[in-house]
């Protein structure tokens, strides 16, 4: 008889800079992001061990499955994306390892959770939740490649869970029954504007999630006005699932109090969570929220320049 482990919740943040230059200001070369190497040289899990060769899943029938995970993962300059990940074990087994190999890797990593859920050594987890924090260094996209607009990696997801009473005995790593059959999410790197200031959104569902900002003047950028006369420019609009949708400065923005919002518009109805990251100077914040209705409008925060 299965249960559903409904405390299995994965949580990945994604904290990814993205630029579209094409040398260093010591006119050097760029390490673009352009394969799935450069992508893992820019890229760091929090809490994860990279490890050489291919995830150890046993040959024979697996016996878990990933219930429910997002098919996409946007990753933007100063983004912050969750992954909720729903899994189902055998009673009597917990989720103790987590594994994520990207496409066309080498390695792949390994992430070690304790009995209550959380990720061992990461300091972002709690009880219900595994966070899994992925930061990223000075991440640029070539202009001149072969995918100008945006990169993208397929990555294979795997739970191992053993036995409650066995948690610590690794031996179980060699049985199928304690691991999951194979959930694929891609990686799906954007290029979008970044500056003086900068505000981006992500959700977790197919759904249509808008970012609105209100400038020191009153004029508010979003879909219907997406561009200001102060230079505020909303550049991607995303309609359908997950973002982003950013709204940046080209130059200088103008000095005073932003509001920042986000508007539920249109989609299933159903939970959908966001993460805004506001970028203000060198100053960077992350906000989460929760909206269930149409037309619900949230205030997620004022912040001055």
């Amino acid at each position: 008889m299965k249960k559903i482990f409904t405390a299995a919740v994965l949580v990945c943040s994604l904290i990814i800079g993205i630029l579209g230059c094409s040398s260093d200001d010591s006119g050097g070369s760029v390490d673009y992001v352009e394969d799935t190497a450069s992508l893992m040289r820019h890229m760091t899990i929090p809490g994860a061990v990279l490890k050489n060769g291919d995830i150890p899943v046993p040959s024979g029938s697996l016996a878990d499955n990933i219930t429910s995970i997002p098919n996409t993962v946007i990753v933007t300059s100063n983004s912050l994306f969750t992954i909720p990940i729903s899994t189902n074990s055998s009673s009597g087994r917990l989720p103790k390892m987590i594994f994520i190999k990207l496409e066309g890797s080498d390695k792949y990593y390994e992430i070690e959770l304790n009995e209550n859920g959380d990720i061992v050594n990461s300091r972002n987890s709690n009880v219900n939740q595994r966070i899994l924090s992925c930061t990223g260094n000075d991440i640029r996209l070539n202009a001149q490649g072969v995918n100008p607009n945006s990169y993208e990696n397929n990555a294979q997801v795997y739970v191992y869970s053993p036995p409650v009473q066995s948690f610590q005995d690794l031996s179980f790593l060699s049985q199928p029954q304690c691991w999951s059959t194979p959930r694929t999410i891609k990686f799906k790197a954007l290029d979008v504007g970044t500056g003086d200031v900068q505000v981006s959104l992500t959700w977790d569902t197919q759904s249509d999630v808008d970012l609105w900002l209100t400038e020191p003047n009153g004029n508010k950028i979003y879909y219907a006005n997406s561009t200001s006369s102060t230079g505020g420019e909303l550049d991607f609009d995303n309609t359908v699932e997950y973002g982003p949708e950013n709204i940046f400065y080209k130059n200088s923005a103008p000095s005073g109090t932003y509001k920042v919002e986000v508007d539920y518009f249109s989609g299933a109805p159903q939970v959908t969570n966001y993460n805004v990251v506001v970028k203000n100077g060198s100053s960077v914040s992350v906000y989460q929220g929760t909206l269930s209705n149409y037309d619900q409008t949230n205030l997620v925060t004022t912040f001055t320049k």
